[in-house]
């Protein structure tokens, strides 16, 4: 079972909502509720996701030590395969950009094509911006006629 006040801390320390690392780690706010409630056992893959992103060791996390650091890396780089048209069906562009910001995400565009008309009929210009910014992609808008 994990410390669940541990966990807790760490989103805290972060300025992470509970529901920004549930999309971030791909489960429910209620599970992330639960681990912190210390109400439920979690699954080894979702020990190595939070580990990964806190960039602390399972160990900690399931307090078998109170040291947070990892003490040994394995060179595994972690990767995670987002549908950006799903990830704002469910957050902001602006959260999806603090997610991406706050867990020193490195995003490759596997799909290039983003529908930028369609995320302005939703969002603000600036949140759009945003978002496009922490993607690397640099936004141009001019005004159209």
């Amino acid at each position: 079972m994990i410390v669940g006040s541990r966990l807790k801390e760490l989103r805290q320390k972060r300025n992470v909502s509970a529901d920004e690392l549930a999309v971030a780690i791909g489960i429910s706010r209620q599970q992330i509720a639960k681990y912190e409630a210390e109400r439920t056992d979690i699954t080894s893959d979702t020990l190595i996701r939070l580990a990964t992103f806190f960039h602390v060791s399972s160990d900690y996390l399931i307090g078998l030590s109170d040291d947070a650091k990892s003490k040994k890396s394995s060179g595994h780089v972690l990767t995670w395969e987002v549908d950006t048209k799903k990830l704002l069906d469910r957050v902001s562009p602006e959260t999806a950009a603090r997610l991406i910001k706050t867990f020193g995400l490195h995003v490759t565009l596997v799909n290039s094509e983003i529908d930028v008309l369609e995320m302005l009929d939703q969002f603000s210009p600036t949140l759009v911006a945003k978002f496009l910014r922490e993607l690397g992609i640099e936004p141009k808008f001019k005004n159209i006629e």
